[in-house]
């Protein structure tokens, strides 16, 4: 039986990720399944991140960045408890997503001390936004 591949944003739309072929990988079925059991976020954290940044018609300002690390500190609190070939696919997506939102926004990078086992899946531990 031809197993069935379905796409799976890396970082959620819901959650200021993009639409950008970076942010998808293709994973088979039952391994999409399962990161979106491992890595839900209550709707009601998703609704709260929401109610504080709509508003914020600056998104790259302090604030939003805050708002917006903690959410995904929330979302890849249990990547760990993924197979380790899919922590390397969405990995390498979040790498290539940075990457990009590096080079179309001119962010400019800053170390940022994080916990270990998640710094490399959250883009922002990776990124201050200067202006």
């Amino acid at each position: 039986m031809k197993e069935k591949y379905q796409d799976h944003h890396c970082l959620p739309v819901s959650i200021g990720g993009h639409d950008w072929p970076e942010n998808i990988v293709r994973l088979i079925e039952s391994d999409h399944t399962q990161v979106h059991k491992v890595l839900n976020l209550p709707y009601q954290k998703i609704r709260s991140f929401r109610l504080k940044t709509n508003h914020m018609v600056h998104r790259n300002s302090q604030e939003f960045i805050r708002e917006l690390r903690k959410i995904h500190l929330a979302f890849f609190q249990n990547i760990n408890m993924l197979p380790k070939k899919i922590q390397n696919q969405l990995r390498d997506s979040i790498r290539e997503t940075t990457e990009r939102l590096i080079r179309e926004h001119n962010i400019e990078l800053k170390k940022i001390q994080a916990d270990a086992r998640i710094s490399e899946f959250n883009l922002t531990t990776r990124l201050s936004i200067i202006n």
